[in-house]
């Protein structure tokens, strides 16, 4: 699959696990995020499960690291492998991509978890012209 760059892991693709944990400190992430954009780092290329920066940074709620990428042409309409865009993910995940297969039924557990509603990150992503999500609601009561 798509490897993990250098920038996507600054944008905080592939630190699921530590969110809210005691393993993620924002530290350098943002002067060494300045740095690979400036060398050309791509902030829309795909990574793990098809995620890119803004997914990372979506997911980590660092509205700082969300502003650069986006400043610097991050895709808000972004998809990962399972259909989730940033404005879902700061929705709280209405449509449970999450649970979805990914492709050849490949699963991705670093994600499945509650989505809490981030309006702050809803209210980001509007202001720079993303739409609020239509997409598909979950029916959650068989949980």
């Amino acid at each position: 699959g798509p490897g993990l760059t250098p920038l996507m892991a600054a944008a905080g693709v592939g630190r699921e696990r530590m969110r809210g944990g005691s393993g993620y400190s924002r530290g350098n992430h943002i002067e060494a995020l300045k740095i690979f954009i400036e060398h050309g780092g791509d902030v829309n290329q795909a990574g793990p499960g098809g995620r890119r920066a803004i997914h990372g940074a979506t997911y980590l709620a660092d509205k700082e690291i969300i502003n650069l990428l986006v400043e610097h042409g991050a895709d808000l309409d972004a998809k990962d492998w399972y259909g989730q865009t940033p404005m879902s993910m700061a929705s709280g995940d209405p449509g449970l991509f999450t649970r979805r297969a990914g492709p050849n039924n490949t699963a991705d557990n670093s994600l499945r978890e509650e989505f809490p509603v981030r309006d702050d990150l809803i209210e980001i992503f509007i202001s720079y012209g993303a739409s609020p999500y239509d997409g598909p609601i979950a029916d959650r009561s068989g949980r």
